[in-house]
Formats: structure tokens, sequence, C-alpha cells
């Protein structure tokens, strides 16, 4: 059920409340999802019936929480290809992922009308995609260096195969909206605009 906000969350004592124009209910730890609410924070809920009115049975956040990593290491480089697979996302448009022979993985950004332009960006030297196998809205593009994601990440990039002259490569994390949507991963030296 949404509509719901945290109203107020006591990490140490396990405790919390959850708002909306029904009202508030409190709840605890064991059916919270996350340990690190915020108040004010969108959460879905699901409730049961109760003798005196409902019960909280389930909280968790609305919005996608990025796992440790370090902070995204934006490239100059990078900037016109990473805008213009954002650009499409927000515009509802969608991506056609095609790999190349070559260790090149091809994105082909579509807008959401068919009279839109159609726009490539190329991630070279890719060595590893991970995207989900369902539909997911992705919200942004984040760039790391392989050298920090693979230090500050390693649940995540431990599953990779290190790239040779690792300071060369980059981890592009496609982030979605939603907290149970996963994210996808790309390991590359690098992404580029083409025809733009």
């Amino acid at each position: 059920m949404s509509g719901w906000v945290i109203g107020s969350w006591d990490r140490e004592a396990a405790r919390g409340t959850i708002v909306s124009g029904l009202g508030e209910l409190p709840f605890d730890a064991a059916v919270a999802l996350v340990a690190d609410f915020r108040p004010g924070e969108r959460v879905e809920v699901r409730l049961e019936r109760a003798r005196d009115g409902w019960r909280v049975k389930r909280v968790e956040p609305v919005d996608w929480r990025p796992p440790p990593a370090p902070p995204p290491s934006p490239a100059e480089a990078f900037a016109d290809a990473l805008d213009a697979i954002e650009d499409t996302l927000r515009s509802g448009g969608w991506i056609d992922v095609r790999a190349g022979g070559d260790e090149t993985l091809t994105l082909i950004l579509l807008g959401p009308s068919a009279y839109d332009p159609e726009r490539t960006v190329v991630f070279a030297r890719c060595l590893f995609v991970q995207m989900p196998l369902v539909p997911v809205d992705f919200a942004r593009v984040r760039s790391f260096r392989w050298t920090d994601f693979a230090r500050d990440a390693p649940s995540i990039a431990g599953q990779w195969t290190e790239p040779g002259r690792p300071e060369r490569f980059w981890v592009f994390r496609f982030e979605p909206y939603r907290f149970r949507d996963p994210a996808g991963y790309v390991l590359a030296s690098g992404a580029r605009l083409v025809g733009d």
C-alpha cells in the first residue's frame, strides 16, 4: 500500500511509525526490510487487520538504495554519453542493448515517439555486462573508477574478472527508481556518444 512515509525511526530501539492520510501506525524492526529509515522517506507498507484496527506487517523503502560503493567518479570524457542515456530514461524512451563482437556494447537510445532521433552510445572494451532480465525503469547512470569500485564494493566486483591495466577501466552502474529493482552494471574502458 503506497502513500505512506516514515514518521519516526529509532534505530537503537528498533521502532518507528508510519504516517499517511489515514493516520499513524507503529512498527518495529521485525517488519522492516532495512534498518536505516529516514523521517519523511516514502515507504511501501503491508497491513493486516487487528482487533483494534490495523497492524503493520511489512515496511520497505519505495526508492532504490545503492549498495555500499565508493562515491561516483564523474568523468568528463563520458559526460555526453551518460547525459544522453539519462535524457532517454527521463523522457520515457527505450534503450536497445546490442553486443558487438569486438568487445563493444552498443546502446541504441530511442525516444518515446517514433519520430524522435535515434542516438547511440558505445561502451569500448566492454568486459562485463549485467542487466536485469525483467524490464526495469532506470533513473540514472553513475560512473566509478574500477580500482575504487573493486576496493569498496567487493561483494559486487568480486564476481567479475579483473581487467588487465585496471586503472583504465570504469564501472557504469544503471540505477533503478524502485527499492526492489536490481541495478545494471557495465565494466568497460569508456563510453562515447556516436553521431549526435
